[in-house]
């Protein structure tokens, strides 16, 4: 049932890895006899049976449905000829070396994981149930990180979220037998940590200290490097976005990070020298609760930058019953704008990547424009929102009429532009156009 549900809402990695796994790991342990506790025949029914309807239903109101899903979604994607080539490959060195970053602090545990992994000439022998769990464990994280090592077409590190779960138990496990049995390898990989969090917290305070005579803007976008649009394809793109000014913004988040990273991980390594394990464990917790307090709070620094929600509580300042939004190129950087203001949103000159397929469906809602019929409607006398996205805003400012264009507001790069003036006297983008020119 658990597995029909993941094909549901996961796709066919929703019964790849969990199947992967279980046959895996019977194979590494012989348990050929083990094939009975599965309940195959029982089993396959109630997995049909909730993951067959709604896919055969979507076919049918869909034509082409299984194709694109199961053919061009997870096949042609998986060997790199899916068509809109709208993804990339992080390369395997930088997807294998990104884990470690999300899983700091505690990848740097990872020798006490590797440890509890059994020599294989136990593997056909009686093993323990202890011992068979673990190995389950193993058997887990490899199906998923070995299937994505080997797929060519798109890779990203969080398409592994599914086997971290596994990875986490066993550094878990290997840090608790590390603990009881006095071993020699954690306070020396706390020293390690220790070091690390004196490395990351110095680059920190030097970046804060750089930015000391920058002004916080309250819009980091400002402050950061923009970089081309197909560069945030990989996931930790934004990353490469900050400059030393930018931490202007983000001194607070900046400084707390480094005191936990310095003072938390050196008084972790501390105190486990002294053997008081169970202490040092809670040191190392509650160091990095009060990291994801701090990530949360550049989060939100960040949000101009990483989020239409201030666009859109521009919007619904003015949103009348009638009105109309509206998003110039693709719909996903605008896309909460729709959640914010629970309108549906018009797309101009966004016909492609992933909306694409879905658009040329009979039923598809009309929402589609291109330069031969959005300008019109820009005209009409009815009121609409114009939503802009940061790499969009040349090609958008081209094409609207500079005398029929008014400025709402401009956040985080992108801009709304508004059809009709929303106060007496409002100067459209043609008279700002020419006030700027003469000085004014």
């Amino acid at each position: 049932m658990l597995t029909a549900c993941a094909v549901l809402t996961r796709g066919l990695i929703g019964v790849l890895f969990p199947v992967g796994t279980i046959i895996g790991f019977i194979i590494l342990t012989r348990g050929w006899k083990r094939w009975r506790e599965l309940h195959l025949v029982s089993g396959t029914l109630i997995f049909l049976a909730i993951a067959v309807p709604w896919h055969v239903i979507a076919e049918l109101r869909a034509p082409g449905f299984l194709w694109s899903y199961f053919i061009n979604e997870h096949v042609k994607r998986a060997l790199g000829t899916r068509w809109p080539p709208d993804y990339d490959a992080t390369p395997l060195p930088i997807w294998w070396a990104a884990h470690l970053a999300w899983f700091f602090p505690w990848s740097v545990f990872l020798p006490l994981a590797i440890k509890q992994f059994r020599s294989p000439r136990t593997w056909w022998k009686q093993m323990t149930v202890e011992a068979q769990a673990r190995l389950l464990l193993f058997a887990w994280f490899g199906v998923v990180f070995v299937f994505f090592s080997l797929v060519v077409g798109s890779r990203m590190e969080y398409y592994a979220f599914g086997g971290w779960p596994a990875v986490t138990i066993l550094i878990g496990l290997g840090m608790a037998r590390a603990e009881e049995r006095r071993d020699q390898w954690l306070p020396r990989l706390q020293a390690v940590l220790a070091a690390i969090g004196l490395a990351l917290g110095g680059v920190l305070t030097w970046a804060v200290w750089q930015a000391a005579r920058v002004r916080a803007t309250g819009d980091i976008s400002t402050l950061l490097k923009t970089h081309p649009n197909d560069f945030y394809r990989l996931s930790m793109g934004h990353l490469f976005d900050l400059t030393p000014q930018a931490f202007a913004d983000l001194r607070t988040p900046a400084l707390i990070a480094a005191a936990c990273f310095s003072a938390g991980f050196v008084a972790t390594w501390l105190v486990g020298r002294t053997r008081r394990v169970m202490t040092s464990a809670v040191v190392l917790g509650v160091t990095m609760a009060v990291f994801i307090f701090a990530a949360n709070l550049a989060y939100g620094v960040f949000e101009p930058h990483m989020s239409s929600r201030p666009l859109a509580a521009a919007i619904l300042k003015h949103l009348r019953t009638g009105d109309q939004i509206a998003v110039y190129g693709e719909f996903d950087p605008a896309s909460s704008v729709s959640f914010y203001t629970h309108r549906q949103l018009l797309i101009w000159n966004g016909r492609y990547n992933n909306l694409e397929l879905g658009s040329h469906y009979p039923d598809a809602p009309r929402i589609f424009f291109t330069d031969q019929t959005f300008p019109a409607m820009w005209m009409d006398p009815l009121r609409m929102f114009l939503v802009v996205p940061q790499e969009q805003r040349e090609a958008a400012y081209q094409r609207l009429p500079k005398d029929h264009t008014w400025l709402l507001m401009e956040s985080g790069g992108k801009a709304v532009y508004v059809n009709h003036p929303l106060t007496p006297g409002q100067p459209s983008l043609a008279q700002s156009q020419v006030a700027s020119n003469s000085g004014f």
